[in-house]
């Protein structure tokens, strides 16, 4: 009589060794791939990898903690679409990215409602940005997905001579940005609450047909992973002017915010943008230099469709 049971506990037995031997290379694998960033790094063995990381703008990828549209007043008069590819110049990191923003203005252009990401960016460090910022992947190259913007502006004032325009604007960052063992996004939210004003200086019969001046001022908060310090809540600042024709504009910015932490979060920043006017569409070319704790200069080239020029749900 010839039992079968011992060759079916042998098949069990080779299988556990099989998933046994598996689960182990594959952990001694993952160990090893960031034995070199321990080393680096002087890691305890105990503490969190983000902790080893400084969350402010000096620190990080150019769109992880960036200084926000400085607004100038006014609502957007027309829905739109705005798709953008952006080029950054910084020494040690190599980004592009696309950016999109839709805006919605509603009820007669009494508020307006954003919606802007960057739905993807792609990076390639060297190994002096790498260490910096205490990156984990050692090839510092990847791609990455963005933070998400919710934004709605209220306008306040609008239209009275002796007073300038006055737009409340209340805005989300959501936590969907990835890769942050990479410094690319916090994977963590924030907001933004600030006003703007401006006030326009109009030329009949001129080549300039319009002059505006503008300022914006709020509140900027972000969280970090600092067990000392879980958020930092920044001063949000900027002003410019912006020269209007009938066939383009022209915007020169100046703006930041300030945090409390002194660790590169006092970014700085100078922007202008130069836009070729249509009806129905709009071509844009941009670019920025920062001058404080953020590293980088952007080149920017935008189309912006305009949905409608019409008012949407307007008031009866």
């Amino acid at each position: 009589m010839i039992l079968t049971l011992p060759k079916r506990k042998s098949i069990s037995v080779k299988l556990f060794t099989f998933v046994f031997y598996s689960l182990i290379t594959t952990t001694v694998s993952a160990q090893e791939d960031f034995y070199w960033w321990g080393v680096k790094h002087n890691w305890d063995g105990i503490t969190p990898w983000n902790q080893y990381m400084i969350i402010s703008s000096a620190f990080l990828g150019p769109n992880a903690l960036p200084v926000p549209e400085i607004k100038n007043g006014l609502v957007d008069s027309a829905a739109s679409v705005n798709i953008s590819f952006d080029h950054f110049i910084h020494k040690g990191d190599k980004t592009q990215d696309f950016f999109v923003k839709g805006t919605l203005p509603l009820f007669n252009n009494k508020i307006s409602i954003d919606l802007a990401a960057v739905p993807l960016e792609w990076y390639e460090m060297d190994t002096i940005t790498r260490d910096t910022r205490a990156v984990r992947t050692k090839s510092g190259k990847g791609s990455a997905g963005g933070d998400i913007y919710f934004s709605t502006c209220v306008q306040i004032i609008k239209n009275k001579t002796s007073l300038p325009d006055l737009l409340l604007r209340v805005s989300l960052r959501t936590a969907s940005g990835t890769h942050l063992r990479d410094a690319r996004f916090t994977d963590a939210p924030g907001y933004f609450i600030d006003l703007s004003f401006g006030k326009s200086i109009f030329n009949d019969n001129k080549f300039i047909k319009e002059i505006r001046f503008f300022a914006d001022a709020g509140l900027y908060t972000y969280q970090t992973y600092d067990i000392q310090n879980l958020q930092n809540d920044c001063l949000l600042f900027g002003g410019g002017i912006t020269l209007n024709t009938n066939k383009f504009s022209w915007t020169n910015v100046i703006g930041g915010y300030s945090g409390y932490l002194n660790n590169g979060d006092k970014p700085l920043v100078y922007r202008s943008e130069f836009r070729i006017l249509n009806k129905t569409n709009d071509f844009a070319i941009a670019y920025e230099n920062g001058l404080q704790d953020y590293g980088y200069q952007k080149i920017r080239v935008s189309y912006i469709f305009h949905i409608s020029s019409e008012k949407i749900f307007s008031e009866k």
